[in-house]
């Protein structure tokens, strides 16, 4: 009699333990902390099983974005975006407004994409629905929050999520890291929406895009009482025995 009176307490308790983890489920952004968030970023992958592609615009030409440059994804970009160009950065001289931040360091001279000094967006559309994507921000100056970069992402449905940028001041030329994966591996565009409200040269390198893994693994709090439920199953089992 007691093993049936337990039992279907506790298939509701494996049942609200599954709930739990699929209620977890979603997007998750790295970009409050600015010097590890690649780090963070790709330690998340890496626990997911996923793969991490790196496209640096180290082999496109000079000039008007090709949208169409690497396959599995296009690119286009509106309001003051620019072409590639190449060096360190924009290199804009406000060093002194706090706060200062170095980010994840200073970006090596290379090719990169040109946010000229005004608002703009910068669009990934994906072929294939990924998992994530993430790049690095060069010479970014937002030390009051009023000069936001937000990074949105869209599945078929539309709008999954959306993260700020860090308030930082992050000149000259050095890497700030904005990312987000989805554990439901349904992302088909990113969009990077630059603010550009105070003017500035902002530099765009080094995009990541994240295929394959998942990261639907159930919270601490659902595992213990999974746990729990399992205890509770032997005891009616033994005491039903006897």
């Amino acid at each position: 009699m007691f093993f049936k009176k337990v039992a279907p307490m506790l298939v509701a308790g494996v049942a609200a333990a599954a709930m739990s983890s699929a209620a977890s489920a979603g997007l998750i952004g790295f970009t409050n902390s600015p010097t590890t968030n690649s780090v963070d970023f790709a330690n998340q992958v890496a626990l997911d099983g996923g793969t991490i592609s790196v496209f640096n615009f180290d082999d496109h030409a000079l000039g008007a974005l090709n949208s169409n440059q690497y396959s599995g994804f296009s690119m286009s970009t509106t309001g003051s975006f620019g072409g590639i160009t190449y060096g360190a950065g924009p290199g804009q001289g406000n060093t002194s407004t706090p706060p200062l931040n170095s980010g994840e360091g200073a970006h090596a001279a290379s090719n990169y994409l040109l946010n000229n000094s005004g608002s703009g967006t910068f669009t990934i559309s994906f072929q294939s629905a990924v998992s994530g994507f993430g790049l690095d921000i060069i010479d970014f100056y937002n030390p009051d929050g009023s000069n936001d970069i937000t990074i949105s992402a869209y599945g078929t449905n539309g709008l999954l999520g959306s993260y700020g940028s860090y308030a930082a001041n992050f000149q000259p030329n050095n890497m700030y890291f904005m990312g987000v994966l989805s554990d439901a591996l349904d992302i088909t565009s990113i969009v990077i929406s630059d603010d550009g409200a105070l003017g500035d040269s902002i530099g765009y390198d080094n995009l990541r895009v994240v295929t394959g893994g998942t990261v639907q693994v159930p919270e601490p709090g659902s595992l213990a009482l999974l746990g729990l439920g399992l205890v509770g199953f032997g005891v009616a089992r033994r005491k039903a025995r006897g």
